[in-house]
């Protein structure tokens, strides 16, 4: 199955990328590829970016509102910031889930604290009315759609993957948003 997996995607992204850069240098040009060719290491998207190109998603959704339209849509539909007190927790624990997948640049973040913390109050997520959220973190952009449970105390997001997280909400009010995340911590948001 890898030599399959190679052969079918990762041969033929690494293929592409001349291919495509030949044909951006001469005319705009728009590529369609599989949701399968885009994805990690080796997807094109990934394979770009190392060729040093900008790459950027574009949405494409409705601008209906969220069903239901309620309240709690309503105050939560901003664009929100990690509250100061929050940000000490929220940088360790991505240390954490670096320190899991790679010890050795978790070292090299552990001696970046201070530029982190910095990066981590420019970081956001906006809520809209369509259902979309839009997340920006460490200079990520991730997106995809949320919703509320029907008795409103927890707040879900799917990202573009597919991969699935729930929020439990404390406190929703127009200054402020306040979740326990899935690590059980509690986390503070402001409008920005």
């Amino acid at each position: 199955m890898e030599a399959i997996e190679k052969a079918l995607l990762e041969d033929r992204n690494r293929a592409w990328i001349p291919q495509m850069e030949k044909l951006v240098k001469t005319t705009p040009t728009f590529f369609a590829v599989g949701a399968a060719h885009l994805g990690g290491k080796t997807g094109v998207i990934a394979l770009l970016r190392q060729n040093g190109y900008n790459v950027t998603p574009i949405a494409n959704v409705d601008n209906a509102p969220a069903s239901p339209a309620n309240a709690h849509t309503a105050l939560l539909t901003h664009k929100w910031r990690i509250n100061e007190s929050s940000l000490p927790q929220t940088l360790e624990d991505l240390l954490d889930i670096v320190r899991q997948q790679n010890p050795e640049q978790a070292q090299m973040l552990e001696a970046q604290k201070d530029m982190l913390l910095e990066d981590l109050r420019e970081s956001t997520v906006e809520y809209k009315a369509n259902g979309r959220f839009e997340m920006l973190v460490l200079g990520q952009r991730i997106s995809g759609e949320w919703r509320m449970s029907d008795d409103q105390k927890q707040l879900f997001r799917t990202d573009e993957s597919g991969e699935e997280t729930a929020n439990e909400v404390v406190e929703l009010n127009a200054g402020r948003l306040v979740v326990i995340n899935s690590k059980q911590r509690q986390l503070m948001y402001v409008p920005k």
